[in-house]
């Protein structure tokens, strides 16, 4: 984790780095999931998404 992370709240949360392990479990949750239309997902939706 980079030392800058902790220091990213509330209207910069959305810049925290993310694992490439949670992007890939998303995106293999999207593709089995299609009802999903939406073109850009947030980052706290990518981290709520890849625990489903």
């Amino acid at each position: 984790m980079p030392l800058i992370d902790p220091l990213l709240i509330d209207p910069l949360k959305k810049y925290k780095l993310i694992a490439a392990e949670t992007i890939a479990q998303t995106l293999l949750y999207l593709a089995n999931h299609p009802n999903h239309s939406e073109a850009i997902i947030s980052s706290t939706q990518i981290k709520a998404l890849s625990e489903k």
